[in-house]
């Protein structure tokens, strides 16, 4: 089961999981329409919200009865940047009602969850720029990062009392072909569409702020591992390791497009430093990212003038 299955990640899971000959069956929980393009005849779209499904009796008989072996949990009701200006909706929605769903799939039966957490927001600003493993401090200063600490501790204290497994996924920044590449979220893609299209990148931090960066393949591959992972550790960084500034990710985009940015820097002098290392998600999940930055902007520059 993926909530959140027609987002950038759930979507790229989704295509992933389906050329598996050993998953018999992917449940789908989404609120939007089933895409018109996906017609394979293991897929069961389900168009509600994660958080309707406590109270949906015959529908958990339903899942039940499907003997759900392993549940991705990536849906969330709003974006990093959104939640702490509504951080009672976000506690509530996908604090509470997020633990409440999956408690209810723990109940029917659900041997795994596979949490999506985040570990560019989960540590804070790291203002003494240490590498960051999973047993650093947590110290978010948003919202959602809060949030996602939350659901790990209970979702830890979940798994305990159902016997059951649970992996929260700290991920960092994904990028890669299909993300939007308009709005606030996915700094990437935006970036290099506001470069190609000769139009202005407004900075709401310093340009020396620094964060790692992890292409939607390299990812996908990581969430693929958490299925047959059965060892003791239930936490992962999922990233390159590899940490660039946002002046350092313009200059590769620069490179990548021949074009020249024109950059509006932030009048704020706060840096924040995220340097993560993925050591132990090499290790027990035998897992290891194969797509540099440069490579992976190279990939969305391409995409972008071959118009998608």
């Amino acid at each position: 089961m993926i909530t959140g299955g027609s987002g950038f990640i759930g979507s790229a899971l989704v295509s992933t999981l389906l050329s598996r000959v050993d998953i018999e069956q992917l449940i789908i929980v989404d609120i939007l329409e089933r895409p018109l393009d996906l017609h394979d005849e293991k897929v069961r779209w389900v168009k509600t919200s994660f958080i309707d499904i406590p109270n949906n009796e015959k529908l958990l008989e339903e899942f039940k009865s499907c003997r759900i072996d392993v549940l991705f949990h990536l849906a969330t009701t709003m974006f990093p940047k959104r939640s702490s200006d509504n951080p009672t909706q976000d506690l509530l929605e996908n604090g509470a009602y997020s633990v409440a769903f999956c408690r209810s799939m723990y109940n029917i039966g659900v041997k795994k969850i596979v949490y999506a957490s985040s570990g560019g927001l989960i540590y804070g600003d790291n203002l003494e720029k240490n590498i960051l493993d999973e047993n650093s401090l947590t110290n978010p200063k948003i919202s959602y990062g809060i949030v996602k600490k939350i659901n790990e501790d209970y979702l830890r204290l979940l798994s305990e009392h159902y016997n059951s497994k649970f992996i929260s996924m700290r991920i960092s920044n994904p990028y890669g072909i299909n993300q939007n590449k308009v709005g606030t979220q996915g700094v990437i893609p935006i970036f290099v569409n506001l470069i190609l299209n000769s139009e202005e990148i407004n900075l709401s931090e310093s340009e020396f702020s620094c964060r790692d960066y992890i292409y939607i393949d390299d990812l996908v591959s990581a969430l693929e591992k958490a299925i047959d992972y059965n060892g003791k550790f239930s936490i992962f960084n999922i990233c390159s390791g590899i940490s660039y500034t946002l002046s350092q990710l313009i200059e590769e985009i620069e490179r990548k497009t021949g074009r020249k940015a024109k950059v509006n820097k932030a009048d704020s002098s706060v840096e924040s430093f995220v340097k993560l290392t993925n050591e132990k998600a090499r290790i027990e999940l035998n897992w290891t990212p194969r797509v540099s930055l440069p490579n992976g902007i190279s990939l969305l520059v391409n995409n972008f003038k071959n118009g998608n």
